[in-house]
């Protein structure tokens, strides 16, 4: 795992670096990522003031490093296999930055999905799940679209190892029920339904279970235990059709999107099928 970001204790007691071997001894380290308070220090410069705002904006003029944050300061350390896209690969600092400003954030939705091994779409931007409302934040080509979710941190994950990093990202369970949650914002359920196909091989009842009661979600847990059904994942939806069973559940559409007009209802599920999935493979 790559070292936290806020690494000041020990960079105290560093010998002061020129900017360029700055860089150097914190990539050296694994890192891609550094706080401008961090540079500071390895420098020997005084934290927030003019020397480093200058040093920075000169290794950024170089193309040396990029900014993916200003409050507070952070900045990648951009190597030259990479220039093209003005940014390292997101998953080389992503937790090194994330897990200081929101140490309960994941990889979600279809970002989580890719690392979970279903690729039917490209995502442009790495999808995060927060427990604060944030905006999205761009270095280069790199973007990260935050999804707010006030019980991020009870929401099920696995730790992934990266080629350079470790990951915080939902597990596949867990995925299912936030792309459900966010049908609308994912491409619909249509996709959804084929990205389940691909995660029901790699969700057993244990890690079905965790995910249901951390989301506590009734609605998304309907709409799974569906496709399940459909895809005959009987018992997966078995685990679902058991959960709700000690739930207040109400009559919803299976696509949010779209007007339930006259869309027969599924019994089981409590469902209005306003969406026709049946020949989606």
């Amino acid at each position: 795992m790559a070292r936290p970001m806020n690494a000041d204790s020990t960079t105290d007691k560093l010998p002061h670096l020129q900017s360029e071997n700055a860089l150097i001894d914190i990539q050296s380290a694994g890192r891609y990522g550094f706080s401008s308070e961090e540079f500071a220090t390895r420098t020997g410069r005084e934290p927030g003031g003019e020397a480093v705002r200058h040093a920075l904006i000169r290794l950024k003029n170089k193309k040396h490093i990029t900014q993916i944050s200003s409050k507070p300061g952070y900045w990648l350390i951009v190597p030259p296999e990479h220039l093209a896209r003005q940014s390292p690969p997101v998953a080389w600092w992503l937790h090194d930055f994330l897990s200081f400003k929101e140490i309960f954030y994941y990889v979600g939705l279809l970002s989580a999905a890719q690392y979970h091994g279903s690729s039917h779409f490209a995502v442009m931007e790495t999808q995060v799940v927060v427990p604060q409302i944030r905006k999205p934040l761009e270095a280069g080509a790199t973007r990260l679209h935050f999804f707010f979710k006030e019980s991020a941190s009870d929401t099920p994950c696995d730790l992934i190892d990266t080629e350079k990093a470790t990951l915080r990202v939902a597990t596949p369970a867990a995925t299912l029920l936030d792309l459900l949650r966010h049908a609308s914002q994912v491409g619909g359920v249509e996709r959804i339904h084929l990205i389940t196909a691909d995660l029901g091989k790699r969700i057993d009842v244990r890690g079905l279970s965790a995910a249901l009661n951390a989301q506590d979600e009734t609605a998304a847990a309907q709409r799974l235990g569906y496709l399940f059904d459909l895809q005959g994942k009987g018992k997966l939806a078995a685990v679902i059709d058991q959960w709700l069973a000690h739930r207040p559940v109400q009559v919803v559409r299976l696509d949010t999107s779209s007007a339930q007009a006259d869309a027969p209802r599924h019994a089981r599920w409590n469902l209005f099928l306003n969406a026709s999935l049946e020949d989606i493979s």
